[in-house]
């Protein structure tokens, strides 16, 4: 969604923007980018994916190439060298390129080295969303290396007093998260801590923004049956307008495991939503930045992160 946002942001006529998917589906933002001006190509990862690629930056003729599926980008600015693109550019949206339980196998330590040398290579950019990421992703001399920036997230303002001001106070205390429904994001833990904060707040919710990913949202909606609390739980899939959900919301849960910067949390600081968030470096990256959130270990008792949502809903802010 930032990418769109950037597009919108850019004056009539400036640039043409092209998406390339590499999933072989058009996902969610499929239309917003079409109505923001952009253009979408499918491209899926098959064995004949280099060569399509390479037509395509070929027929294109692009000035710039920006790619940010981590590691991976290694092997499309290599296309995008060989199909003449003269900015390529690598970009680190997350600390790592795994999920938290996958087998770190030498087949993968092998094409992570091949790939990372292929960005420092073909790359003549690389760029992060944070310093934490970066220092992760490339190496902990990385912000002295040339071509390397950190360029975090931001939101466009505009419209954010008119969220906080359309935004009533919640008959009940709502508790949100936001984002993919996986394992990275953690929804297992928010469960368990709605079922802590029973004990003071019976009447709480937990709405859930976000699409599963691997039949994540199945494994969660039965923890929450054992939990007692299946009732108060909202799996709202994919939904527009999110600034304008969350500042209806009494606090903002983000127990990612992984992370980059997170929009989440910046759009919850924007309409002055408290936020509970993991204590990892991104997000400790985050709160040494902005106000209003407040980190919690990850090895914390779901108890303990209730005694902080409570905290939060026992003296809401000011808005």
């Amino acid at each position: 969604m930032r990418s769109i946002d950037a597009i919108r942001a850019l004056p009539r006529g400036a640039a043409q923007v092209h998406f390339v998917l590499l999933s072989g589906r058009e996902g969610a933002l499929a239309s917003a980018a079409r109505s923001a001006g952009a253009q979408i190509h499918v491209c899926r990862l098959t064995p004949m994916f280099p060569l399509r690629f390479w037509w395509l930056l070929r027929s294109l003729r692009p000035d710039v190439v920006h790619s940010h599926v981590h590691y991976s980008s290694g092997p499309l600015l290599l296309i995008a060298a060989t199909a003449g693109v003269p900015i390529r550019i690598a970009q680190f949206r997350s600390t790592t390129d795994v999920r938290p339980r996958a087998p770190n196998t030498i087949a993968r330590r092998v094409r992570r080295r091949l790939s990372r040398r292929l960005i420092a290579t073909f790359a003549t950019d690389v760029v992060a969303v944070s310093r934490a990421v970066l220092e992760a992703a490339w190496g902990g001399e990385s912000t002295r290396r040339p071509r390397t920036a950190v360029l975090y997230n931001g939101v466009d303002l505009s419209e954010y007093p008119h969220y906080i001001e359309q935004a009533p106070e919640p008959a009940l205390p709502t508790v949100v998260q936001v984002g993919l429904v996986s394992e990275l994001k953690n929804q297992m833990l928010s469960i368990r801590v709605l079922a802590a904060l029973g004990a003071q707040w019976p009447d709480a919710t937990l709405e859930l923004l976000g699409r599963s990913i691997d039949g994540y949202s199945g494994q969660a909606a039965e923890l929450a049956a054992q939990c007692g609390v299946a009732s108060r739980v909202v799996f709202a899939g994919d939904v527009d307008g999110v600034p304008a959900k969350v500042a209806k919301c009494s606090a903002l849960i983000h127990p990612s495991r992984v992370e980059g910067m997170s929009n989440a949390v910046l759009e919850a600081v924007a309409v002055g939503t408290p936020v509970v968030a993991s204590d990892i470096p991104p997000n400790r990256e985050a709160a040494a930045l902005l106000p209003g959130i407040e980190l919690v270990n990850l090895s914390a008792t779901p108890a303990e992160w209730a005694e902080v949502i409570v905290s939060h809903l026992n003296n809401p802010p000011t808005r």
